[in-house]
């Protein structure tokens, strides 16, 4: 998960959002570790869950955002987290699946699925020509499996 990550991260540029989406324990948070890799970030990961997002500087700006406490989606907005979104750096959104309703119109989209084998598989969707360019560079640095 570090590795994709990394390669994640090392094809981010600004105005990249990130939607992870799985359940408790699926890797989002090892996968955001590898992304910071990708931009350079020094210092460790760890999830914003109290603090809600966090600030990282690499070669980009990273924002992790963790919305899993929020009560109401509508608070992603009144938080003034979309200024995140629309801002100098690329976006990671954990448990995006709660915000959904209010999605931006650009994004790629990561489901991670365990199995009862333990092994992740990850569903991508993708919205937008930049975001398609992203996956694009991630297929030819990546092994896909079909499905």
């Amino acid at each position: 998960m570090l590795e994709f990550g990394q390669l994640i991260g090392n094809n981010l540029r600004p105005g990249h959002l990130i939607y992870l989406v799985g359940r408790l324990g699926a890797g989002k948070t090892t996968l955001v570790q590898g992304i910071a890799q990708g931009l350079e970030v020094k210092g460790y990961i760890t999830s914003p869950s109290f603090t809600l997002v966090k600030e990282y500087q690499g070669r980009i700006p990273l924002y992790h955002m963790d919305v899993y406490r929020l009560d109401d989606p509508e608070e992603f907005l009144d938080l003034g987290f979309d200024e995140y979104i629309h801002g100098d750096g690329a976006a990671v959104i954990e448990w995006a699946d709660r915000i959904e309703h209010i999605i931006m119109e650009e994004f790629l989209r990561i489901e991670f699925i365990v199995d009862a084998n333990d092994v992740r598989i990850l569903h991508m969707k993708v919205e937008g020509k930049e975001h398609l360019e992203l996956v694009k560079e991630l297929k030819k640095n990546a092994c896909f499996g079909g499905g």
